[in-house]
């Protein structure tokens, strides 16, 4: 598989991954981008997050407020993990998988590309010692926490993004059309190209809720449990 011009697998990119600019293009241009959003007088930063706002004065030409009013500033919250980081995977005994409710803030530069400023590791907790903002003044620390929002971007694209928005979202509309619509209408189930996988899919899920004793760990990239996975079905089951 190759596209013209763009060698696959690109072995640039491996060495470029955990840089700034590859950090701020992967959140428009990765797996996740619906998590991306612009701050506005409107939208403006969560309250735990407010203390950031020195650090664009510090690591742009711009003042927060300047910056905020040419629409340069952008989040990524992950503030939806929460849940998740309260029934991670254990093995042995031990947590061996680690989410963070974690959020970052970029700034567009007047190129377009997306300049990381800042991580909290934590959106629902306070600024302070425990919960600090790193920058990429911090060395090996903005390393870490850039990883840690690497794996919370990836962490919601599978669970909510995916998982919610797509299999139980659509899985309740198609149930709810079997069992209201008549069999000749045009969008009754049988009529959609997806009536059959995103069932099954959520069929499983259902075994996993029902058949396996609370805090069963999930395989794969699910880094929690079932009692995670009951609260996210949960919001969609009065459709049905």
């Amino acid at each position: 598989m190759s596209i013209p011009c763009i060698p696959f697998p690109d072995k640039k990119f491996l060495d470029d991954f955990n840089d700034d600019v590859h950090l701020g293009l992967q959140r428009v241009a990765g797996i996740n981008p619906i998590t991306f959003e612009g701050l506005s007088p409107t939208n403006p930063l969560p309250e735990n997050f407010k203390e950031v706002k020195t650090v664009v004065n510090k690591l742009t030409n711009q003042t927060y407020e300047q910056a905020l009013k040419d629409g340069r500033l952008y989040i990524t919250n992950y503030e939806m993990l929460k849940e998740m980081t309260e029934n991670l995977k254990e093995i042995d005994g031990q947590t061996s998988q680690y989410t963070t409710d974690s959020i970052a803030l970029y700034y567009r530069q007047d190129n377009g590309l997306l300049q990381p400023l800042a991580i909290q590791l934590s959106v629902t907790k306070p600024t302070g010692d425990s919960n600090p903002i790193y920058t990429p003044e911090d060395g090996q620390y903005w390393t870490m926490a850039k990883n840690y929002v690497q794996n919370a971007d990836g962490v919601l694209a599978i669970m909510w993004t995916h998982t919610t928005h797509t299999h139980y979202m659509i899985e309740s509309i198609i149930m709810a059309s079997y069992r209201n619509l008549p069999p000749h209408h045009p969008l009754f189930p049988p009529r959609l190209s997806h009536k059959n996988w995103l069932p099954f899919w959520g069929r499983i899920a259902d075994c996993l809720i029902h058949y396996c004793k609370p805090g069963y760990r999930l395989p794969g990239l699910y880094q929690c449990t079932t009692s995670t996975l009951i609260q996210l079905k949960r919001p969609h089951s009065s459709l049905l």
